[in-house]
């Protein structure tokens, strides 16, 4: 009996299962030890680990892309609940809009009303001197409101509010010189920069 050959084919039996798996390995643990055995120059114990080896490969990746789609789902669930909430929020901006509107509007027509009162006093005041030959007093100027720096400067600022008119974003694309000229190809998703969704998408496509 060759002893020499029976210790080699035991050796490389017991490395056969060894390759094959460890109790309590992770994935990871277990793509890595497999990586050393294809390296082994035992032909039985490297066709072994690397057919393991494919499979394991095979489940980490799909393991990854399903937690990357469900990490998807939550981002969508954490966007539902803000948008809910941000809808409620945008109720409450357009009431104090219309609010602020009103006070506007109000402190401008009793702007306007003191004026008036005031213009039609001091032209009164005039009247009386003329008719009754009175010496005619110190009466302040009157500034009209619509001559009065912190007037101008609010009905500025009003005329340069602009409400949005629609939440249209326009897809990013990525854009290549083709016969008919410089045309889109494929989206770039780059108008989501900046939000967990940008990383998701590049994580996925690898782009």
């Amino acid at each position: 009996m060759n002893f020499d050959n029976q210790e080699e084919t035991m050796s490389g039996s017991e490395e056969v299962h060894e390759a094959v798996g460890v109790a309590g390995e992770t994935l990871e643990q277990k793509r890595d030890r497999l990586r050393e055995f294809v390296g082994t120059t035992d032909r039985k114990v490297k066709r072994q680990a690397a057919y393991e080896l494919m499979g394991v490969e095979a489940e980490i990746a799909a393991k990854a892309q399903a937690d990357l789609k469900a990490e998807a789902e939550q981002r969508l669930l954490g966007i539902r609940r803000a948008l809910g909430s941000m809808v409620d929020q945008l109720e409450q901006d357009e009431r104090r809009l219309a609010e602020a509107a009103r006070q506007y509007v109000d402190t401008a027509a009793a702007l306007n009303a003191r004026f008036d009162k005031a213009a039609l006093l001091k032209h009164e005041a005039t009247a009386l001197v003329e008719v009754f030959s009175l010496k005619a007093p110190d009466l302040p100027t009157l500034t009209p409101p619509a001559q009065r720096p912190e007037v101008l400067k609010a009905d500025s600022a009003a005329q340069n509010v602009i409400a949005r008119q629609h939440g249209r974003i326009e897809p990013a694309m990525v854009w290549k010189m083709t016969d008919g000229g410089l045309m889109p190809d494929v989206r770039s998703f780059d108008e989501l920069e900046g939000t967990p969704s940008r990383d998701l998408i590049r994580r996925k496509l690898g782009k």
